[in-house]
């Protein structure tokens, strides 16, 4: 946490996330948020006594603005919010991103001279995306390839050791006997594969009759 001697106007910036996922180890997947998709923007900070709505800048995925050296001695939290380009309310809010302090020996930036260092950059703050909002695709979630995002119509998942990948359709089929069809048996809880039999029509896509016994 960045500590900031009372009386000085600082400048802060902060870069701006989303989690998009999470990796094959776990660890969330975090890409720059391009603000200029963003509406109804507004930073605003939060200490326990007061609130504080800012003026800032945006510079794609940053957001840096003035503190002002009047705040009181204090831990400043900083929320986020706005609206999607899909009109989503968003809303990011970090706590204790930086403290107001009296003196210099209780700041982290030291002064060069007589006077504090007046910029900073903050800790990320990440918009955390709760499925189907905003760009969450299959492609983002934990064990499946990013390009089954681009998967042709159709496509259907397969799971290859302990990834997911997509089978794209195919318009050939040499041998309709080489052609297995997923079943679920309700009965034992379970997926079977049947031998398909001659399709009904002659050009893909293709439709195929099987009776369950």
């Amino acid at each position: 946490m960045i500590k900031i001697v009372r009386g000085n106007d600082s400048k802060l910036s902060i870069p701006v996330e989303q989690n998009t996922g999470v990796d094959s180890d776990g660890k969330p997947i975090l890409q720059p948020y391009d603000l200029s998709k963003v509406s109804n923007l507004k930073v605003v900070l939060k200490s326990q006594y007061s609130n504080h709505t800012l003026s800032f800048e945006v510079d794609s995925n940053v957001i840096t603005f003035i503190v002002s050296g009047k705040l009181p001695n204090g831990v400043y939290n900083i929320e986020i919010t706005g609206v999607d380009e899909n009109g989503m309310s968003i809303r990011s809010y970090e706590l204790s991103q930086f403290k107001i302090v009296e003196s210099n020996q209780e700041a982290d930036l030291y002064p060069t001279t007589e006077f504090e260092i007046t910029s900073a950059w903050l800790n990320s703050q990440i918009f955390i995306n709760y499925g189907g909002i905003g760009s969450l695709t299959l492609g983002g979630l934990i064990n499946v390839t990013r390009n089954v995002d681009s998967a042709p119509e159709g496509s259907i998942l397969v799971k290859e050791g302990k990834e997911w990948i997509y089978i794209e359709p195919s318009e050939n089929v040499d041998k309709v006997s080489d052609i297995l069809l997923p079943v679920f048996d309700i009965e034992n809880k379970s997926w079977k594969f049947v031998h398909a039999s001659y399709p009904l029509n002659d050009s893909f896509p293709y439709t195929f009759p099987f009776k369950l016994k």
